[in-house]
């Protein structure tokens, strides 16, 4: 009996250790900082407007998905909040590097101009370096090219609470 819950112990406790050492961006055993949590800041977006944007960043805990995080954003607009869902990978194990697609919800065709896709940078601290791609989608839903932004919008955005996430508009 003693034996079986020694093996429940340890199998309990493979998980975190297990999560930590494979994956060190999204799991501490040693209170470091982690990619995962809320962040916000202020982001250019079109020519002179900076617009408030937070963001609650979760690990994904499967192993056999295709995702490493995945969570939700707000950028807020004059008078409105623009909401995304987000679903990406870390490139290396300090997720020095990681992707993200964005989809606007509740509609992905709202018209205005949205976040498609950023490329972030993460050096294990409180502050993540973001490139955006930004989309233009017309009022009747449709995309063209011709009113596409060129540049990319950068910006950094800082380590936040719940706080910040739920109040950012």
């Amino acid at each position: 009996m003693l034996l079986f819950g020694l093996l429940i112990i340890a199998g309990i406790a493979v998980q975190p250790v297990s999560n930590a050492l494979f994956s060190p961006w999204a799991w501490s055993l040693t209170g470091r900082s982690t990619l995962p949590g809320y962040w916000h800041g202020q982001m250019p977006f079109g020519r002179d407007a900076q617009r408030r944007v937070a963001m609650n960043l979760r690990a994904v805990e499967c192993r056999r998905c295709t995702n490493d995080v995945e969570g939700e954003a707000t950028v807020c607009a004059a008078g409105r909040s623009i909401h995304y869902e987000f679903s990406g990978e870390v490139a290396d194990r300090n997720a020095t590097h990681f992707t993200l697609s964005l989809f606007a919800y509740p509609d992905p065709r709202a018209p205005g101009t949205h976040l498609n896709s950023l490329d972030g940078t993460w050096a294990g601290g409180d502050e993540i370096s973001l490139t955006g791609k930004l989309e233009v989608t017309n009022a009747d839903g449709s995309w063209t090219s011709d009113k596409q932004p060129t540049e990319p919008t950068r910006f950094r955005l800082h380590r936040g609470t719940e706080a910040d996430f739920t109040s950012a508009c």
